[in-house]
C-alpha cells in the first residue's frame, strides 16, 4: 500500500514545525517534504529556517528558488521577479516527481509556486492563514485552495465563508509542554527581549538606553539578532562587573531555551507577529508590544491590539516613543496584578491537531473534487 506524501511549504515555519510534531505524535504514516527556499531572502547569503527545521525534523528538503513582489522598487526587485516563473517551473516539476496526495501551505510567497503547481497537478491544497490580516500569497492561494484555515476569528470573513474554518494557531509543542531545567539565570524576575528569530535592530536601539535602568530590577534576557550583537556587548562591558550576569544577551535564542523564556519571563518586550502574540496570550504574559512600523496594511498594530484587548499589555509606537515611555508601561503591566481572562475564551492548544483533522478528512474525500 503507497504511503500518504505531504508537502509542507510556507514562510510561517513555526506554525508548520507544530504541525509536523503533531504528525509524529500521532503516528501517522505520512511521508512529509518540506519545499523551502535556498537563500533566506533575496541578496542574503544565509539559508532559510526551513531547511534547518527539516534536517531537525528528519525530513526531506527540497529547495526552490523564487521571488515576490515588492513594494519598493531596487535592482534585487526586478531579480525577484525574474525567479517568479523559476519557482513556477521547479515546483511543477516536483508535483510531478513527488505526486503528494495533498500540499499544505503556510504562507509567504514561497507558497505560491507550489500551490499553483499542485492545483494545474490536481493535488488538493490546504492553506493555513497565521495573521489577522491576510497576506497577498494567502489571498491568492485562497482561490485554489480545497480549505482555508485560520489563527484569529476576525480572519474568516476574509476569505469564502464555504471553506474558511477557524483552527487556531499550531502552538509549538515546547510552549505546550515547557523544559524543567533551567537555561538562564531565576536569581532575579526575567525580562525578556526579543525582535523574532533575526532580532530587531531599530527596537534595539530604543531600548539599549534602558538596560542600566532594566538590571536594577531584572535578569534581562535579550535575543539581539546578528545585527545588534556587537552594540549588547559593549553594553554588557560596561556594566559593573557585579551585574553583568542580570544582563544576558544571545544573536539567536533555540526553541527549547526561547520557550522555557517565555515561560518564566514576569514581562516580555517584543515586536508583535502573530505567532508571538498568540503564544504571550496563551501564556497569559504580561508584554510591551513594539509593532514593526512598516508591517504590511498594519498588520502588527492589529495583533497588537488584540492581545491588549485580552491580556495585560501596552502598545508603543516606534516612530514617536522615547525611553520613559518604555519604562512607564513597564511599570504600568507589572504593578497590574488582575489579569483580563473572564470575558474573553482561552487560546486553543490544538491548533496543530485540527489542521491535521482537517488534511485527513481532505484525504479521505473523492480525487475528483478540486478546489
Amino acid at each position: 500500500m503507497r504511503t500518504t506524501k505531504i508537502i509542507i511549504t510556507g514562510g510561517h515555519i513555526t506554525p508548520a514545525e507544530a504541525v509536523i510534531d503533531e504528525i509524529r505524535k500521532l503516528h501517522l504514516p505520512w511521508e512529509i517534504v518540506i519545499i523551502g527556499r535556498s537563500k533566506a531572502v533575496e541578496g542574503g547569503s544565509g539559508y532559510d529556517r526551513e531547511r534547518e527545521i527539516a534536517a531537525s525534523k528528519g525530513v526531506r528538503f527540497l529547495s526552490i528558488t523564487t521571488g515576490r513582489i515588492q513594494r519598493s522598487l531596487t535592482w534585487f526587485t526586478v531579480i525577484s521577479l525574474i525567479k517568479i516563473p523559476i519557482g513556477f517551473v521547479q515546483s511543477l516539476v516536483i508535483c510531478l516527481r513527488e505526486k503528494p496526495d495533498i500540499v499544505l501551505t503556510f504562507g509567504s510567497y514561497i507558497a505560491v509556486p507550489v500551490a499553483f503547481s499542485a492545483f494545474i497537478c490536481r493535488i488538493p491544497i490546504i492553506t493555513h492563514e497565521q495573521t489577522i490580516q491576510p497576506g497577498l500569497a494567502n489571498i491568492v492561494i485562497s482561490r485554489i485552495a480545497r480549505i482555508i484555515c485560520v489563527s484569529f476569528p476576525e480572519t474568516v470573513r476574509a476569505f469564502s465563508k464555504k471553506k474558511t474554518i477557524l483552527t487556531g494557531l499550531p502552538i509549538r509543542k515546547e510552549i505546550l509542554e515547557p523544559q524543567k531545567k533551567d537555561f538562564f539565570p531565576t536569581d532575579n524576575p526575567i525580562l525578556y527581549i526579543t525582535g523574532g528569530s533575526l532580532g530587531s535592530s531599530s527596537m534595539n536601539a530604543l531600548l539599549f538606553p534602558l538596560i542600566h535602568d532594566f538590571i536594577k530590577t531584572y535578569t534581562v534576557i535579550h535575543q539581539t539578532g546578528a545585527a545588534s550583537y556587537g552594540p549588547a556587548s559593549e553594553i554588557r562591558q560596561s556594566l559593573p562587573i557585579t551585574l553583568r550576569n542580570r544582563y544576558v544577551i544571545q544573536q539567536y535564542v533555540d526553541t527549547e531555551p526561547a520557550a522555557w523564556v517565555l515561560h518564566k519571563a514576569e514581562a516580555v518586550i517584543t515586536r508583535a507577529g502573530a505567532n508571538t502574540v498568540i503564544e504571550l496570550a496563551y501564556l497569559h504574559k504580561r508584554a510591551i508590544l513594539i509593532p514593526l512600523p512598516w508591517a504590511g496594511a498594519g498588520e502588527q498594530e492589529k495583533h497588537a491590539r488584540w492581545f491588549c484587548n485580552r491580556e495585560i499589555g501596552r502598545i508603543i509606537d516606534q516612530k514617536k516613543a522615547i525611553p520613559s515611555d518604555i519604562i512607564h508601561a513597564l511599570t504600568q503591566i507589572t504593578g497590574e496584578e488582575n489579569r483580563i481572562t473572564s470575558s474573553v475564551s482561552p487560546v486553543p492548544a490544538d491548533g496543530a491537531r485540527r489542521v491535521i483533522d482537517i488534511v485527513s478528512a481532505v484525504l479521505l474525500q473523492p480525487d475528483d473534487k478540486h478546489a
